[in-house]
């Protein structure tokens, strides 16, 4: 799951290389930590929240047993 949300995360940025990809678990699942350049924020978010929201529908559809949450962090 993780390589999926980077190898998006990382085509969508300027700057690639800053982008990184952290799962933490918990007892509720586990969190996805998006980490990229503060400049590349918006890339990532889109209008209206419309690439983050298509980014947690894949994750949720890509393995619909697990729970995970999706956060973008600068």
């Amino acid at each position: 799951m993780d390589e999926l949300v980077a190898f998006i995360v990382t085509h969508l940025v300027e700057h690639p290389e800053a982008a990184r990809v952290e799962r933490v678990a918990d007892a509720k699942g586990s969190t996805l930590t998006i980490s990229v350049a503060p400049g590349d924020v918006g890339q990532v978010i889109g209008r209206q929240g419309r690439v983050i929201k298509a980014i947690r529908t894949l994750v949720h559809h890509a393995d619909p047993r697990a729970h995970h949450r999706v956060q973008v962090r600068a």
